[in-house]
């Protein structure tokens, strides 16, 4: 797309930075059509007491990540879209999508009381 100054929008940050979410949002829906829904809790009890980790995709599709007490206190963290409000973790935020994932499925096949 060209500018009015006759640049070009990919060759500015804003415009590559675009262009480089676009590229990764293509090649993550390549990769997997294991779709996570948005809202949804991702939790799971630990092995040897009452904690808990719990994850949920944002409505922005961040990832935000709760380690959770017996007692109820919680630490939590977030993870973001690359691009779009920090985003500086995408492995990081991959591997806890995939992480989602595997509770989802641990929780399907033993799921825990």
């Amino acid at each position: 797309m060209e500018l009015a100054d006759g640049g070009r929008f990919g060759d500015t940050l804003f415009g590559g930075q675009v262009i480089e979410a676009a590229r990764e949002l293509l090649q993550q829906s390549e990769q997997t059509d294991d779709s996570l829904p948005l809202g949804e809790f991702f939790e799971r009890r630990e092995d040897m007491g009452g904690g808990r980790l719990r994850l949920i995709l944002d409505g922005d599709s961040d990832v935000c990540v709760a380690v959770i007490s017996d007692e109820g206190e919680m630490a939590d963290v977030e993870f973001c879209v690359p691009f779009s409000g920090g985003g500086r973790s995408p492995k990081v935020r991959q591997a806890l999508l995939d992480l989602c994932r595997a509770i989802r499925d641990e929780n399907a096949s033993n799921p825990l009381d």
